[in-house]
């Protein structure tokens, strides 16, 4: 059986940018835990960068969009899936922000990805407020602003596991909720 060894490179690495800082991996850390020459590492990929781009491109490939949600249980269920989400690639969250500043490859392919949650988000506000779930907005763009805050604890949450994040994104919901909407809530718990 042939090994792989561009998919061990970015395993390895992966799971050494989940453990650490990324400035403090070295190309030559990623080959030392495989056991591999740096020159080998270096024929799959010249530099750490290329091994991030990979990486990048490979969460954006899996990426799959989903239809806007129609009520309280479809939502419960999409942050439920944000937050798995999350977890089950906590090397890229960790690394949002210095990942955007790698590669404009990279920053556009997170620029996507944001946008279209940010647009699921919108639509599915929107039909909750039409289905009379959600009240009007209390202040100028609170609905914008609310999803705006959820955007930031999808993308920035990652490093304080004593913190619940699908209880601070149902914490940041909770004020739009109608009468109907709350009694909707209640019936989730």
């Amino acid at each position: 059986m042939r090994k792989n060894t561009r998919e061990d490179i970015l395993t390895m690495a992966r799971k050494l940018f989940s453990e650490g800082d990324y400035n403090s991996v070295s190309v030559k850390n990623i080959a030392d835990a495989l056991g591999i020459s740096t020159g080998n590492l270096t024929y799959h990929f010249k530099k750490k960068e290329d091994i991030a781009l990979a990486l990048v491109q490979e969460q954006y490939n899996i990426y799959q969009s989903l239809d806007p949600v129609q009520n309280l249980t479809e939502l419960r269920d999409y942050l439920r899936h944000l937050v798995d989400v999350q977890k089950k690639h906590a090397y890229y969250f960790k690394h949002y922000a210095q990942f955007s500043q790698i590669s404009p490859a990279i920053k556009q392919m997170q620029d996507k990805i944001y946008q279209n949650i940010s647009e699921i988000l919108t639509v599915s506000f929107q039909n909750l407020h039409e289905k009379g779930v959600f009240i009007e907005d209390q202040y100028p763009h609170q609905h914008k602003r609310i999803i705006d805050t959820l955007m930031i604890l999808c993308t920035h949450s990652y490093t304080n596991e004593d913190v619940n994040l699908f209880d601070c994104m149902w914490n940041a919901i909770l004020p739009l909720l109608s009468e109907e909407g709350k009694n909707d809530y209640k019936a989730l718990e």
